[in-house]
């Protein structure tokens, strides 16, 4: 794999080779001067330009933005690692307020592993806790330092200094490295770190036993533990119908525990401790079963559950799931449930509204299990069976939202294929195991709120059982005084966690931002693709919350950011009503809003009143993707043979006896091959996939299709109408609904503005 510290496009060349002019849609288009373009209301000009459209660096934009820092000899965070929706912070809170954007930034702490290094020792502000970075300043010749968070005075212990008076910070990397990891001092560890560990809850239904969904639960697990990489994991077995049964592995036996079905279970939470009061009738280590050991006893278990059969038609999930997590309780890990969408709305547990704590009888059932979790470090992934379209309990989605889990899909029909990928994935990706995440910034500015699946103790602390290689976070942040003095401002984020070994970690990254009052400079540092992933994410939770036109604050919030761009820096530009000015550095923002606004996640309209799981599973995955994936989840590529991203219009789209493309749209990849395929064709293939993996341009989940079309059938057959946004529709919110709603929206705007102050 290429070092992702490489500029793209020479990245990209060597793969794919050079793009074609005459087969890439221009990105930019009747320019108005250097740093800004023009939105038309009609698809071309009277020069005949056309639309703008994100090309391939633009989607997977990984080359290095302008370096911050004054030095050449600090490393930067890789933009794989932190982008930020301003490369240049507003110096007043006042110029946040009428740009009506958000201000932000989202991290994917193990964006780029290549580029951290490791140090030997944790030095810390005394006062704000904050990591040592590259942008502390020096005091006293040396012997003290500032902190460019909290601007405090710390000393430098004499060993952390050694015996180099002539130069003192020789060989820290800390000094000169934004990434840095470090192995976490005794005092970090609470309790010694523990093996991975999860607990495999299947429903045990008619539907499910149809599907066989149980036999390929337990073929994809005995599958990883052939694998020598995986041996130390331990896992436990639950299954459930109308009652529980949970399997002691070491005897090879079931228990069912019949009880749980109707009692109260009390979850009793504290500061100091939590517990679920269920009695096992085994000890909990006869439950879980290490990957490395041989037992006969568990292998007749496996092949127990594996032939499972059942007329059932209820399940107690909400049982279940307790169970899970009072296994769970002494060494954390994941709960991996198995459940059906048609069975989820009848569980007790999921549609009491009064709790089932005895110790909180106002609370809930799902804020309690939440917490719980966080409590304990253990993750909820959860695993649906499409089986209807039925409403589902009302923020289920929050048990693996707020617990750092996961939420995946199958149907019946591909169940053989994709609960192995699921399960593989689920316990083959883990990077970081009971990680707890700190955000700090520099004084005058704070986080305000977050976004992403974990626990949020605080908007700048949150616990998260499990960070995948994929997950990021994103956080807003508000001013806390009307103007920044510092031409600086520092974020840091740190996380603590355990490796897949068993090793207590430090994982931390720092960026700094110049701060600024100009407001142009302001506007050509903005990130398109970091604002609206941090749109989307917003537009997301408002969709599970309340499901009511969840993307409209994203398009209002952009209208009036084009209106206070065109006051601002284009004097007297909106005298033609055809033309809408924008920044430059914002010129893919409409396609890429028009993208969300058509994707699976927001497929139901402001009319639906009830949250389908799969828009569910579509929504919680999308507040947690990093940029990248975020990209491929929701943008449509088409790919011909040579590598080159095409415009998605239809005239460029006609097949050719020739034409080989790969086309990725959502949750699908398809790769188009003319009825004669050469090996040349298939090894150029394998480059353009490897290239999408490596850009992160390809979900882990995506369903991988061929297709083979006669001469005479166009690529447009396989492409859904909805995504095409860059061409004139009513069904669908395109390119030119957008642009006309900006304008409405900017004319509304301007008739509420005081004359006095046009």
């Amino acid at each position: 794999m290429k070092r992702e510290s490489e500029s793209f496009r020479s990245y990209a060349n060597e793969f794919l080779g050079p793009s074609s002019p005459s087969q890439v849609l221009p990105n930019a288009h009747a320019m108005i001067n250097q740093n800004c373009i023009a939105l038309r209301r009609h698809q071309t000009d009277e020069q005949g330009t056309t639309i703008p459209s994100p090309s391939f660096e633009d989607l997977a934009f990984v080359g290095e933005r302008e370096p911050i820092s004054s030095s050449s000899a600090i490393r930067t965070t890789s933009p794989y690692v932190i982008r930020t929706t301003h490369g240049v912070l507003p110096a007043a809170k006042s110029i946040v307020s009428d740009m009506h954007i958000p201000v932000g930034f989202v991290i994917c702490p193990f964006g780029a592993s290549s580029d951290i290094v490791n140090v030997s020792e944790v030095v810390r502000c005394f006062h704000c806790a904050g990591y040592m970075n590259p942008y502390v300043n020096f005091k006293e010749q040396g012997r003290s330092w500032e902190c460019p968070m909290c601007l405090r005075i710390n000393e430098f212990t004499h060993s952390y200094l050694g015996n180099q008076t002539e130069k003192p910070f020789h060989g820290k990397l800390e000094m000169s490295h934004c990434s840095y990891e470090v192995a976490a001092p005794a005092e970090y560890i609470i309790r010694p770190p523990q093996k991975r560990t999860y607990v495999f809850v299947v429903e045990n239904t008619a539907d499910s036993c149809d599907a066989n969904v149980p036999k390929h639960v337990i073929g994809a697990i005995q599958s990883l533990m052939r694998e020598p990489e995986r041996q130390d994991v331990a896992f436990a077995l639950v299954t459930y119908g109308r009652f529980v049964q949970v399997y002691d592995l070491k005897l090879g036996i079931s228990q069912q525990l019949s009880g749980l079905v109707d009692e109260i279970i009390p979850i009793t939470i504290d500061e100091d401790s939590a517990s679920i009061g269920i009695d096992l009738p085994s000890p909990i280590s006869h439950y879980f079963h290490a990957f490395h050991e041989t037992n006969q006893n568990c292998t007749r278990s496996l092949e127990h559950v594996a032939l499972l059969r059942s007329s059932e038609s209820s399940a107690s999930f909400g049982a279940a799931l307790l169970v899970a997590l009072r296994l769970l309780e002494n060494t954390g890990g994941k709960a991996v449930m198995f459940c059906n969408t048609s069975t989820l709305s009848s569980d007790r547990f999921l549609r009491d509204a009064g709790g089932n704590s005895a110790d909180d009888p106002e609370g809930t059932f799902i804020s309690h299990v939440t917490n719980f979790c966080s409590k304990k470090n253990i993750g909820i992934d959860l695993v649906l069976h499409l089986k209807s379209n039925v409403a589902q309990p009302k923020n289920f989605y929050q048990l693996a939202l707020n617990s750092g889990g996961e939420m995946s899909n199958f149907t019946a029909e591909n169940a053989s294929m994709d609960i192995p990928k699921i399960v593989r994935l689920l316990m083959g990706s883990t990077c970081a195991l009971e990680c707890v995440l700190r955000v700090r910034v520099s004084d005058g500015v704070s986080v305000s709120d977050a976004f992403g699946s974990s626990f949020a103790v605080n908007p700048d602390l949150h616990v998260i059982s499990s960070c995948q290689r994929h997950a990021a976070y994103a956080f807003l942040l508000k001013y806390d005084v009307e103007a920044l003095k510092s031409p600086y401002c520092v974020i840091q984020v740190a996380l603590l966690y355990t490796t897949c070994h068993r090793e207590r970690r430090i994982l931390v990254h720092t960026l700094q931002l110049p701060v600024s009052g100009q407001i142009d400079r302001i506007y050509n540092s903005l990130d398109g693709i970091a604002l609206s992933n941090i749109w989307a994410r917003m537009a997301a939770r408002g969709a599970l919350i309340t499901l009511a036109k969840p993307m409209l604050r994203a398009l209002d919030s952009f209208g009036s950011l084009v209106n206070h761009f065109n006051q601002k820096c284009t004097s007297g530009s909106l005298a033609h009503r055809e033309k809408l000015i924008v920044p430059a550095s914002l010129k893919n923002i409409p396609a890429l809003l028009c993208a969300v606004c058509n994707s699976e996640a927001f497929v139901n309209g402001p009319d639906t009143s009830q949250l389908s799981a799969l828009q569910a599973v579509n929504l919680v995955r999308l507040l947690s993707l990093d940029l990248s994936s975020y990209v491929a989840m929701i943008y449509p590529m088409v790919f011909d043979i040579s590598g080159s991203i095409l415009p998605l219009a239809s005239e460029s789209l006609e097949r050719q006896d020739d034409r080989l493309a790969i086309i990725s749209f959502g949750n699908m990849l398809y790769v188009v091959e003319p009825q004669t395929s050469s090996s040349e064709r298939a090894a150029a293939v394998d480059r353009i996939l490897e290239k999408l993996v490596n850009s992160r341009l390809f979900m882990p989940l995506c369903n991988l299709q061929k297709t083979v079309l006669s001469a005479s059938s166009p690529i447009t057959e396989l492409i859904p109408q909805k995504y095409w946004f860059l061409e004139h529709s009513k069904n669908t919110i395109n390119y030119y609904s957008l642009v006309d709603y900006l304008s409405s929206r900017i004319d509304k705007l301007r008739c509420k503005t005081p004359k006095t102050e046009r």
